[in-house]
């Protein structure tokens, strides 16, 4: 019989300054799950992770509604942030 192996949901921040954030997170294939923001300049995400998994280090980044993006990265979610509106990006992400 296979063992169980135990997943946890974990949140992580990100802050609203136009850099890059390494997250070291379990794996390539745990994808954020919710995207919001509870404080001002501070986008979180949510994602479900196996414990004890290997960690790898990913990064995320947060843009404003009309900033450019880059070419290559990928939308993970939006967040609402009073008047304001916020998406989170990631990249280097393999599909």
């Amino acid at each position: 019989m296979a063992e169980e192996r135990t997943r946890a949901v974990w949140r992580y921040e990100v802050p609203v300054d136009d850099q890059w954030h390494e997250v070291q997170l379990g794996g390539l294939g745990s994808q954020p799950q919710h995207v919001a923001s509870r404080r001002s300049g501070i986008v979180e995400f949510w994602i479900t992770q196996y414990e004890g998994a290997p960690t790898s280090a990913r990064y995320f980044r947060v843009f404003g509604t009309g900033h450019q993006l880059e070419p290559g990265i990928q939308y993970v979610g939006t967040a609402l942030d009073g008047l304001l509106v916020w998406h989170l990006f990631e990249k280097n992400r393999l599909l």
